[in-house]
């Protein structure tokens, strides 16, 4: 077979060395249209990027798992799944948190080539959208979404559907009578968030219910006193809900906590259903109604995907996505209206 260079691509797409270079290389200089047509091309012909490193690639036994923060317990489950399933291959993890880097393909790419990395499996794709941070990554290395991924991309990825998901959580309070449902989410420049986000207000919308805007909470991060302080304010006012939608068990427990602390009763006063089903749905008081995600084997699957890559099984883009269930605790209950 004839060795693709990269003046053959350069002629065949109508551009410059330079610009197939800059291309292939993930430099955010290209024009977006002229970036797909290079890709295009390029794929078309055979030509795989980094050809020169694909020996040192796969000697290496290191995958690179990219993660926007270590204090999730859904992020703690879904890297015990990425860590079995590497060890069985041989394989060893680097971590490291997006935040520590700066907004630039070239710092990721001179840590990455720093390690002579063999992959990378990634459980943030917010961080990393802008600058053409993600295709440069993976032009050059084989990389796996997860849980997390861009909407936009021909990435490989491994996660569920959050929408129906959110829905099914959305119609399961309102089978039980609620109708003022309050939402607490994370940001929604994350997809799980806006997908979740999405979902409910849609479901809100085919039943024909309003939702008070006050009632749509959207915080940075994911952190039990942030959401604490956020529900304790939301159920103190006039106009309170009588149930909440919590779009992770973390914020799910700091909602149950804080509804107790001002004396309303959980399930009756306030009916909550969580996301995630970590354990710690289970050790709160009462346990909490949540839609149950396969965080192990998102995670495990995630890193048996990135194995695929790595050794060239199957190069086209593949999406798994793993269903939901809701599991039914004492955080929920029928809707009776108070006469007093």
């Amino acid at each position: 077979m004839k060795k693709i260079k990269i003046d053959d691509i350069a002629k065949k797409a109508g551009v410059s060395i330079a610009t197939v270079s800059r291309v292939l290389n993930g430099s955010d200089t290209v024009k977006e249209e002229t970036r797909k047509k290079v890709i295009r091309v390029a794929d078309k012909m055979g030509y795989h990027i980094n050809t020169i490193n694909e020996n040192i690639r796969i000697s290496s036994k290191i995958i690179l798992i990219l993660i926007p923060d270590f204090y999730n317990p859904f992020t703690s489950t879904v890297i015990s799944g990425i860590l079995d399933s590497l060890n069985m291959h041989g394989y060893k993890a680097v971590f490291a948190s997006t935040k520590n880097f700066d907004n630039n393909f070239e710092d990721y790419y001179k840590f990455c080539q720093s390690l002579s990395l063999a992959g990378i499996i990634s459980l943030d794709s917010n961080s990393i959208q802008g600058n053409n941070i993600l295709q440069g990554l993976s032009r050059n290395f084989p990389m796996v979404m997860c849980s997390e991924y861009p909407e936009k991309n021909e990435l490989s990825f491994v996660s569920i559907d959050d929408k129906k998901s959110a829905r099914t959580a959305t119609e399961y309070l309102i089978s039980l009578g609620r109708k003022k449902i309050a939402i607490i989410n994370s940001s929604i420049t994350n997809k799980y968030a806006r997908h979740r986000q999405k979902g409910f207000l849609n479901t809100l919308s085919d039943y024909n219910i309003e939702i008070d805007k006050n009632w749509i909470i959207n915080l940075s991060t994911i952190d039990y006193d942030l959401a604490y302080t956020n529900v304790k304010s939301l159920l103190s006012s006039k106009n309170r809900p009588n149930a909440i939608f919590a779009v992770s068990d973390v914020y799910a427990v700091a909602s149950v906590n804080a509804a107790k602390s001002l004396g309303l009763n959980v399930p009756h006063d306030v009916s909550i259903v969580g996301f995630d089903n970590e354990s710690v749905s289970k050790m709160s008081s009462p346990s909490i109604t949540t839609i149950s995600q396969p965080s192990y084997d998102i995670g495990f699957q995630s890193a048996e995907l990135v194995m695929e890559l790595i050794e060239h099984k199957d190069k086209k883009q593949k999406s798994i996505i793993f269903d939901t269930d809701l599991i039914v605790r004492d955080s929920t209950a029928i809707f009776v209206e108070n006469k007093n």
